[in-house]
């Protein structure tokens, strides 16, 4: 984890992710793993996590050898290269906008919780007014749980409906 010009500011690189499902793929394999008799993938993400695909990345998702390791191939799909995390907590002046806008007790019925911090949708907020040429490079905008799922799919996966509620 670290931590950008902003001191509250928390991220992870995207590649980090990559190379650890590379790293427990390369295990499995090594181990003769019997990857035929698997039925079903589970993993556990960071809810509160966003990724930020870069235009033709879903290409590069459909067009990914198994042959090699992941993290060179998806190199280049990423629009920036750091995601924010849940520990994130530098969306304040986001949070108090969407709250003044929409009204904190109008906001928590329509989605099950006011404006917290570390919610993804502020950190998207951030990216779009802070940084726009990512926001702009963006094909697309993932949960780090279903950039993973996204990776082993070769498509992009929608985002789980437990990881997708907000409260």
């Amino acid at each position: 984890m670290s931590a950008s010009s902003t001191s509250s500011r928390k991220t992870s690189p995207v590649l980090m992710w990559v190379e650890a499902l590379d790293m427990i793929l390369t295990q499995m394999k090594a181990d003769q793993f019997p990857f035929h008799e698997v039925l079903a993938i589970s993993g556990s993400g960071q809810q509160h996590g966003s990724v930020y695909w870069a235009a033709n990345a879903g290409r590069l998702l459909g067009e990914l050898d198994p042959a090699k390791a992941l993290a060179p191939q998806l190199a280049t799909a990423f629009a920036r290269s750091e995601s924010p995390i849940w520990a994130d907590s530098s969306t304040g002046a986001q949070c108090l906008r969407v709250e003044k806008a929409v009204g904190r007790e109008r906001l928590a019925k329509a989605t099950g919780a006011r404006a917290y911090e570390r919610f993804t949708g502020m950190q998207i907020a951030k990216i779009i007014e802070e940084e726009p040429s990512v926001y702009e490079a963006c094909e697309r905008i993932s949960l780090v749980s279903s950039a993973m799922c996204s990776i082993l799919l070769g498509a992009y996966a929608p985002v789980d409906t437990s990881d997708g509620k907000a409260g």
